[in-house]
């Protein structure tokens, strides 16, 4: 996929009206931390929590909205959290 067509997937997914404004900020930041070659990330949810200056259990939430609309999935680890990002 190209760089110009991630750029549009990611505006159409940062002015979606699906997602709460908080999904779509945590969705902004999981980019921040995204592999440009694999789409994977590993953040913790508390330094996610951190960097966006929220609770964890709101990152917990957000994050299960991005789940159920198929822009996030769980990549399975040993340790800590791996999350691949979909471009739809």
């Amino acid at each position: 996929m190209s760089e110009l067509t991630k750029g549009a997937c990611f505006v159409e997914v940062m002015r979606s009206s699906d997602l709460s404004v908080g999904a779509r900020l945590l969705w902004w930041e999981l980019n921040q931390w995204v592999t440009d070659d694999l789409n994977v990330c590993f953040p913790t949810q508390t330094q996610l929590a951190k960097n966006i200056g929220v609770h964890r259990n709101t990152v917990i939430r957000w994050m299960r909205e991005l789940r159920e609309q198929g822009l996030v999935s769980d990549v399975p680890r040993v340790y800590g959290n791996a999350y691949s990002l979909h471009i739809k």
